[in-house]
């Protein structure tokens, strides 16, 4: 589901949020040091993962144990890629990531400008953060030939930043104000605040509250249903995938084994929550023509 523009309320906690950690780093703390990582990895946990709880909606629809099992099924298919060929899995998780955060400025019906933004943020750590850049993909992979990742984001920089700033122009003259500042500020944090900490952002306030808004009903008791039957106990589970791989995948420091744990289980919850909604659309209606249940 396509979420809608971002109100003014998520967009006044992703300017203050980043502008609190301006004003952190501004006043020597080291957001780029061990503990900054750890608590930038908890909030991406914690904060981002709830709105892709809402897909067990989607697998106990119709056929629930065909639609769980395309989705364990695609989940362990993103785990064995990490465990064979990590540079390839994380080649695969940042084209997802492209596809999928594209959706945040969808209202915008521009979808050029859409993915351009979501590739710019993405990008947007390379131009100031090269070093950091390299440390985090190579602890995420645990093979030093995934800095070179770091290098790609960099030439493709200065492009995927300039298509986001028209994208905030874009939004701001269609009226959608309050989307179009939270992506300056998101923009902001990711091209000037360590990676983690502008991703965290980004992730935990911008991406997930929009698509947590479109998925949510509007009805307060049924909201509360869902978040207790089954936003936090999949939520839950999903920490518990985190820690399993952090056991897995230990790194030489826990920062790293932060980075590793978490954004490997992003990637192999992102697979099936992209994925799964397209292919059981393709497979339950003729065609492919027709939303799923």
């Amino acid at each position: 589901m396509t979420p809608p523009p971002a109100s003014s309320a998520p967009a006044a906690a992703l300017v203050l949020a980043t502008g609190a950690a301006f004003a952190a780093s501004a006043a020597g703390l080291p957001l780029d040091g061990g503990a900054a990582t750890l608590a930038a990895c908890a909030a991406i946990l914690l904060f981002g993962l709830p709105h892709g709880a809402l897909d067990l909606r989607l697998l106990m629809a119709k056929a629930p144990v065909a639609r769980l099992a395309l989705y364990l099924g695609l989940a362990a298919a993103m785990l064995a890629l990490w465990r064979a060929a990590p540079v390839a899995a994380l080649v695969a998780f940042l084209v997802m990531a492209v596809i999928h955060f594209a959706e945040d400025w969808a209202t915008l019906d521009e979808p050029f400008l859409a993915h351009g933004a979501a590739a710019g943020l993405l990008a947007a750590p390379g131009l100031l953060h090269m070093e950091t850049l390299h440390g985090l993909f190579t602890a995420l992979t645990g093979e030093a030939g995934a800095a070179v990742l770091g290098d790609v984001l960099r030439l493709g920089a200065p492009v995927g930043v300039m298509l986001a700033l028209v994208t905030i122009l874009a939004l701001i003259r269609k009226g959608q104000t309050a989307l179009g500042v939270a992506t300056a500020a998101a923009l902001a944090g990711l091209v000037l605040l360590p990676p983690a900490v502008g991703f965290a952002l980004y992730f935990a306030l911008l991406h997930s509250p929009q698509h947590l808004a479109a998925e949510l009903p509007d009805d307060a008791a049924a909201r509360r249903r869902l978040w207790s039957r089954v936003i936090l106990p999949m939520t839950g589970l999903s920490l518990a995938i985190a820690a399993g791989l952090a056991l897995l995948e230990s790194r030489p420091t826990p920062a790293a084994t932060a980075v590793a744990a978490t954004f490997m289980v992003l990637s192999i919850l992102t697979t099936p929550h992209m994925l799964a909604p397209r292919l059981i659309g393709w497979l339950e209606t003729p065609r492919g023509l027709k939303s799923p249940a």
